[in-house]
């Protein structure tokens, strides 16, 4: 059991090694298809809500669009867009969902997709 988690292991450092190596798109597309890995994970576990996960996920591929196109100075009215279609989606479904779970899509596009996505503006 041990030699397959080595070998695997050693397996993923110079498969993530050479990704960085490589950077551009390959690493651009790595951490997106990471992110959108590690914010399913993350709402599995909080949230399991169909309409904050599916806000959270338009969030993440709107903000990698926006580092895609090099446009940051939309990054602003993606926090305020994501915001205020959390509290719109709250309010309009106010008993099916809880603020736990609004506020944890919210901090899964901030922990999970904007800062993974450092590793690639790095």
């Amino acid at each position: 059991m041990f030699g397959k988690r080595l070998v695997s292991g050693i397996i993923l450092v110079i498969l993530a090694a050479f990704i960085l190596i490589q950077g551009g798109p390959i690493l651009f597309f790595v951490s997106l298809g990471l992110s959108l890995i590690g914010i399913f994970e993350l709402y599995r576990v909080l949230i399991e809500k169909e309409i904050p996960g599916a806000i959270g996920y338009l969030a993440v591929l709107g903000y990698y669009f926006i580092l895609w196109t090099g446009h940051s100075e939309y990054v602003t009215f993606l926090v305020v867009a994501l915001v205020l279609s959390l509290m719109t989606a709250y309010v309009f479904t106010f008993p099916k969902y809880q603020t736990e779970h609004i506020m944890s899509s919210l901090f899964g596009v901030f922990y999970v997709g904007v800062l993974l996505s450092f590793v690639y503006q790095v």
